[in-house]
């Protein structure tokens, strides 16, 4: 994707997510309404708020490709004292995550049959998250380091 036409044709199939998306979002928001407070509807609006998330990023991504130079995603510039402080925050956060990750297994042992799906389900969203997170760091620091 280094020429300017790889990069627009990139951006215009994230332009064609986005648009799906829409769909998507306004068919959760509309299950949303339609639930009530309680379990079931919290896990909806969880799912909503990530949906939305992921709208959102697409269209982050096509504007990035549009008015950023090629190459724009490479590094930072910065001095190496606040490259090398930069890098030790990331890794302690990425072993926060990790943290969490083992936490929240250790919670999902714990928990009794009453209400186990609406929290395992919880907890394995907050794993994923987790191990998200930490995969996004990584690449943070890939590009500190760049």
């Amino acid at each position: 994707m280094d020429d300017r036409k790889g990069r627009e044709f990139f951006a215009a199939n994230l332009d064609r997510h986005v648009e799906a998306e829409g769909r998507i979002l306004e068919e959760y928001r509309a299950l949303s309404e339609k639930i009530a407070n309680g379990p079931v509807g919290m896990l909806v609006d969880l799912i909503l708020t990530e949906e939305e998330q992921h709208h959102f990023l697409l269209r982050a991504m096509a504007k990035h490709l549009r008015q950023s130079p090629a190459g724009g995603t490479k590094g930072l510039e910065a001095e190496e004292a606040v490259r090398d402080e930069l890098l030790r925050q990331t890794q302690r956060l990425r072993g926060h995550e990790r943290e969490t990750i083992g936490a929240c297994r250790d919670l999902k042992s714990q928990l009794s049959s009453e209400e186990k799906e609406l929290f395992e389900a919880l907890l394995d969203a907050m794993i994923l998250d987790s191990e998200k997170h930490e995969r996004l760091l990584l690449a943070i620091e890939k590009m500190i380091r760049a």
